[in-house]
């Protein structure tokens, strides 16, 4: 007989106590699971991998496309048919000043005493053939101040364009404009200007600037106290708000002509106070300046004139023949007005506003 007791009583005995797991279970649990932690580690530091590579090259996008926009921009405007005039007129240009180059190089300092550079001594008849306006002889000298880049000598058919409606002193002056700053150009402007008002025995001068020549020429009459020299300040395509094309020009000076720039931004500041006459050019077609409207001169307390035209490229407005009788006769006209109220005189009399000319602007198309 089988003693069935005594078998459950072994089998009893052989089952695992309480029902427990085996000895080594729970360690093998817990290293599983700090494996998956592990893991689960590993997938999110390679998921913030990731998108630090995302956000990498989207940045790089970015500023790939703030690069190129400018070179785009140029190029929609170079391509836009109402545009092909101007291109045109600048290509002549810069052809015929480099083939004049050469002959105008030697003639550098500008001599305010020149016997050349006035009309007074011929007779009225002789006189009449040449000039325009006979109110321009009176008026004070005229100080040219190129562009970016370029020199004194791109100004040459500005300035004979100017000696025949009868500003007859009409002068040019150099600055470093690959290597320069603008703030350091408009203190050399300045000492420009004094020179040129001693020997002419006057109290003021006029300056014609083109391009960056005329933000040189606005820091002097703004932040340096040019405005008791210069009675007139002409701008000629001058990036007034800043170009997005001088994000490609590879210079510390054109830098500083960006959108948005620190120079920019200080020229955007009060100028209560400031005497000089803003006459301000700018053109539709101008391909250098993204946007076009940038170089006209949205400033509340300048007072300026404005001539905007049509089918004129950059490098053209200063061989642009109704921009210079333009310019002339605003010139010849400043000479007979009043000079504005001085800042003390402005503090008695009131608030600016009630004093301030109110700039007008004249529009102009040529086809």
């Amino acid at each position: 007989m089988v003693d069935r007791g005594s078998s459950d009583d072994g089998g009893h005995d052989s089952a695992p106590d309480g029902g427990h797991p085996p000895p080594g279970i729970g360690p093998t649990v817990r290293s599983a699971a700090d494996a998956v932690r592990s893991a689960a580690d590993a997938v999110r530091s390679a998921a913030d991998a990731v998108r630090s590579a995302v956000d990498a090259v989207r940045s790089a996008v970015d500023a790939v496309r703030s690069a190129v926009a400018p070179v785009a921009c140029s190029v929609r405007s170079a391509l836009d048919p109402s545009g092909l005039p101007g291109i045109a007129a600048d290509s002549a240009h810069c052809c015929g000043w480099m083939a004049a180059y050469p002959l105008v190089l030697a003639r550098r300092a500008p001599d305010a005493t020149r016997a050349g550079c006035r009309t007074e001594s011929l007779p009225l008849a002789r006189r009449s053939l040449v000039v325009t306006d006979m109110s321009t002889q009176e008026a004070a000298p005229v100080l040219l101040v190129h562009g970016l880049p370029g020199e004194r000598s791109m100004l040459h058919l500005y300035r004979r364009a100017l000696r025949r409606r009868g500003l007859g002193a009409v002068h040019a002056v150099n600055y470093r404009s690959l290597t320069g700053d603008i703030r350091v150009a408009a203190h050399e402007l300045r000492e420009h200007v004094r020179r040129l008002r001693e020997a002419a025995g006057v109290p003021h001068v006029h300056v014609v600037a083109h391009s960056a020549g005329g933000v040189i020429a606005r820091y002097l009459v703004q932040r340096l106290d040019g405005d008791r020299m210069v009675r007139t300040l002409t701008t000629l395509g001058s990036p007034h708000a800043g170009s997005a094309t001088a994000h490609v020009v590879p210079t510390a000076l054109a830098r500083q002509l960006t959108p948005g720039a620190e120079l920019i931004t200080e020229l955007a500041e009060p100028a209560r106070g400031c005497g000089t006459r803003f006459l301000v050019v700018w053109s539709r077609s101008d391909q250098f300046m993204v946007p076009r409207d940038h170089a006209r001169l949205d400033h509340p307390d300048l007072r300026s004139q404005t001539l905007e035209v049509d089918g004129v490229g950059h490098l053209s407005l200063p061989v642009h023949p109704p921009t210079a009788h333009w310019v002339a006769d605003r010139i010849a006209r400043s000479e007979t007005e009043p000079r504005p109220p001085s800042p003390t005189a402005r503090r008695r009399s009131g608030p600016l506003s009630a004093v301030r000319t109110v700039g007008r602007r004249v529009s102009m198309t040529v086809r």
